[in-house]
């Protein structure tokens, strides 16, 4: 089974088989005086692959690439790459084959280049509509649905060739 994870702060896990996703679980830090980020809590993050793989087993976790943009600091790629390294390490000791996807691979596949976040989610609740890809309040989880379309993408392009 294929685990799709949008790693950012606002992303999620998702297991498209099993149609299972999970909001990334992080904690909201002050870097700085002036700045916030969010640290993904491994603990948490470990309890959600666990679970996921106790209900079939993983076979592959890909990840979606993190690129810094030219506004970021460096506290906040700190606060990234520190996030990033935390997937990588939890396949390891799990010994889970990990893999890395540009957006634009499973974006471009699904034609949403371009497009706003929130198409992201109006694709997922036509592919998966028993599935829930808002918040609480309605709003629209662009990381959930990005996550389940990485993880679907991988399975459809990705383990047919």
């Amino acid at each position: 089974m294929i685990v799709g994870i949008d790693p950012g702060g606002y992303g999620a896990i998702a297991a498209p088989d099993i149609q299972v996703v999970y909001d990334m679980p992080s904690k909201s830090v002050f870097i700085t005086k002036n700045t916030k980020g969010k640290l993904q809590l491994r603990d948490k993050l470990n309890d959600i692959i666990t679970e996921i793989n106790n209900k079939l087993n993983i076979s592959k976790i890909v990840v979606e690439a993190q690129r810094s943009f030219g506004k970021e600091g460096r506290n906040s790629m700190m606060t990234i790459g520190r996030n990033y390294d935390m997937f990588f390490s939890l396949a390891y000791y799990r010994g889970i084959e990990i893999d890395v996807i540009q957006p634009r691979d499973w974006k471009d596949y699904y034609k949403l280049t371009g497009k706003p976040k929130e198409a992201s989610v109006d694709l997922c609740e036509e592919l998966w509509p028993d599935m829930n890809f808002r918040g609480p309040k309605g709003a629209k989880k662009d990381g959930r649905a990005d996550a389940m379309l990485i993880g679907q993408y991988y399975k459809e392009v990705k383990c047919t060739k």
